[in-house]
């Protein structure tokens, strides 16, 4: 489809069709990235006393919480906020039904989480949380000049989005919307080259999908399998943890810039990367909190993201802990927005090891290291017990027989104490139940 026909007409009128004012937020969101800290704070304040004042009046779950910790929900501090308990995954469980607003008035969306950890938690979203976080991300994508309605392939493997009703919708977005979704579930050498011949056709402007599955296409083009004939505006590496080794490949294959994009699918969109190299916090989407008592080193900048999302009125989450581990930062960033920044990105809670002697190792720390290795097409780090570690790796035509030795040195620096580290080769590793790739699966946390 014609990108300009999709841009100024058919994509506004899918959104108003339905019921999203997506492109009246994005205009706010415009103007509001340019606020200096102390207005943009002001303004994520605000939006954070509405929520918090509909909560109370509309929402049987938190008016309970609320009286039980003797929140005002008309004037309160910071500190104030920070007396409502931390809310769990299994917390919306329990009390699903009355978490949901009562008499919302807007449409409703029954969605769930992919289950990467093996627990699905349902909850509800409305069109109005879509539409602000569709401007939202439109807005961020706009800082690397990729614009509404520029053709898209997206490489997902969730089975929410590939189930038989979802395909349907997928075929109206390839012809109306400029937006090929495309599987990442059984990324075969003959898959693979099926896809870069389709887009080598299209040409698409952006390329999004799990980093894992965009650097098995990477390492297949720099194989020279095939190659790419266009170049990409962006290349957004979402839904998983972006490696150093994995950025680089991918830049590298698909000559453009790797766009690190960070959320959730029931905290929503949570930060996105600016051209500077910055992770910016989507300040009005998102007010974002760290857990101090689950800082690894003491940083209380570190730890357990706590995220308030602040357009969740049918179904609010507050102080929810989604799971994964951050460092804010309060420097400001050179391109000049007010947005806040995350200064790392470090990944679930369960993405640590442990050693004998009982202390922590990111497990990122440990895959950057197996990452460097070329001749790896893919790997998992499973880890047993304390003194037990389990390598399952894809080789390619590149992997070398002191590879071995190398990685098994260089992995036993990190752990005090004996360590049993095996290499176990395998043909593929499967992805989990939502589509993810999942580098650490920590059995001895369990």
């Amino acid at each position: 489809m014609i990108t300009p026909l999709v841009r100024h007409i058919l994509y506004p009128l899918h959104e108003r069709l339905q019921g999203r004012h997506t492109f009246a937020y994005l205009r706010e969101l415009e103007r509001t990235q340019w606020l200096e800290g102390d207005r943009l704070r002001e303004h994520q304040w605000d939006k954070l006393r509405e929520l918090i004042a509909h909560a109370a009046r509309s929402v049987p779950f938190y008016r309970r919480v609320f009286d039980e910790v003797g929140l005002n929900p008309q004037y309160f501090t910071l500190e104030d906020f920070r007396r409502i308990p931390v809310m769990e995954k299994e917390t919306f469980k329990e009390n699903e039904p009355e978490i949901l607003a009562e008499a919302y008035p807007g449409k409703l969306v029954r969605l769930r989480t992919g289950s990467s950890t093996g627990s699905p938690l349902w909850f509800y979203s409305s069109t109005h949380t879509q539409a602000f976080q569709n401007a939202a991300k439109l807005r961020c994508r706009r800082w690397w000049g990729i614009e509404p309605g520029d053709m898209m392939f997206e490489f997902w493997a969730s089975p929410i989005e590939l189930s038989k009703q979802a395909l349907v919708h997928n075929a109206k977005d390839r012809h109306l919307m400029n937006h090929y979704l495309l599987s990442a579930h059984n990324m075969t050498e003959a898959v693979m080259a099926e896809y870069i011949a389709l887009m080598n056709r299209k040409k698409p402007r952006v390329i999004v999908g799990y980093p894992s599955a965009l650097h098995l296409l990477a390492q297949y083009l720099e194989a020279g399998g095939t190659r790419l004939r266009f170049t990409p505006k962006g290349v957004v590496a979402t839904a998983e943890m972006l490696l150093p080794a994995q950025r680089e490949a991918i830049q590298r294959a698909f000559g453009a810039p790797v766009i690190n994009e960070y959320g959730a699918r029931d905290g929503g969109l949570l930060a996105y990367e600016c051209p500077e190299g910055s992770m910016h916090v989507v300040a009005e989407n998102v007010f974002l909190e760290v857990d101090p008592d689950t800082s690894p080193d003491g940083d209380p900048a570190r730890g357990d993201v706590l995220v308030t999302n602040l357009e969740s009125f049918a179904y609010p989450f507050i102080r929810y802990r989604v799971g994964d581990q951050v460092t804010l930062s309060d420097k400001s960033c050179s391109c000049g927005r007010g947005l806040p920044r995350l200064e790392r990105i470090e990944g679930r809670r369960t993405d640590w090891l442990v050693d004998s002697a009982g202390r922590k190792i990111h497990g990122l720390v440990v895959a950057h290291t197996i990452a460097k290795v070329q001749g790896i097409r893919q790997f998992q780090i499973v880890q047993k017990t304390p003194t037990e570690l389990h390598i399952r790796i894809v080789k390619n035509n590149l992997y070398k027989d002191s590879d071995d030795a190398w990685i098994i040195q260089s992995l036993a620096k990190y752990f005090t104490g004996p360590v049993h580290i095996r290499l176990l080769p395998v043909d593929r590793i499967e992805a989990s139940q939502s589509g993810k790739h999942r580098f650490i699966i920590n059995e001895a946390a369990c």
